[in-house]
Order: C-alpha cells, then sequence, then structure tokens
C-alpha cells in the first residue's frame, strides 16, 4: 500500500518554468515515462499561463495517488529540476500521520523539518 501525501501548502513561490522544459515534463507524464502524482504543478499550468514563453508556479502542487512513492523515488525532484527560483512548502502526509517541509532553491529540493508552535498573547 502506497503513501501519499493529502496536500500542500506553498508558503511562498517565486518558481518560473520555461514553456519548452513545462512541455517536455508534461509529455514525461502524460506518456507515462514519469509517474506523477495525480495532481501536480505541471499539470495545473495551461498555455495560457505562459507570458513570454515563462509561468509563475504560485502553487506547487503534488498529492494525491502515487504522490508518496513519486517524492520519494525522485520524480518531485525531477519536475522541480526544470524549475527556477524558490519556494517553501509545507506537505501533510496521509491522515495526518506526518507533517514534512520542503525547501526550494533554484532547482534543488531539500526536506526540513517543521516546527509548529503557538505565539504569545
Amino acid at each position: 500500500m502506497s503513501y501519499k501525501i493529502d496536500s500542500v501548502d506553498t508558503i511562498r513561490s517565486t518558481l518560473t518554468v520555461t514553456r519548452k522544459k513545462w512541455s517536455t515534463l508534461k509529455k514525461k507524464f502524460d506518456n507515462g515515462q514519469l509517474c506523477a502524482a495525480e495532481l501536480n504543478f505541471v499539470d495545473y499550468l495551461s498555455e495560457k499561463d505562459f507570458v513570454d514563453d515563462v509561468a509563475r508556479i504560485e502553487r506547487v502542487e503534488w498529492c494525491g495517488e502515487s504522490s508518496g512513492n513519486s517524492f520519494h523515488d525522485g520524480i518531485f525532484a525531477k519536475a522541480i529540476a526544470a524549475t527556477s527560483g524558490d519556494a517553501d512548502l509545507i506537505m501533510y502526509w496521509e491522515g495526518g500521520d506526518s507533517v514534512g517541509g520542503v525547501k526550494i532553491r533554484n532547482g534543488k529540493v531539500r526536506e526540513v523539518n517543521v516546527r509548529m508552535e503557538l505565539e504569545d498573547e
């Protein structure tokens, strides 16, 4: 049984992708060459999102079926490698069992711990 990502909160994102890199990724996802998450940022983009052949990725989605396996198998990292810019994400794993942080810096993915706390009154 696979362990999936239920949802992703994009805390901030300056990520962009060129039309050429997006198109290449989209073809690999669509033909099964790369097994992507059921809901992913590549599929959320469309031709209308591109201005001067660059699209902003404001919401870095990667959840649903195949999300856990594709994250741990490096497919998420391969998709992110096609982007430029930075992003900070919080990933909520299936059933709320765990919460993970992801920092993206110029196409590199790094998992980090998440610290949750309540602010003093």
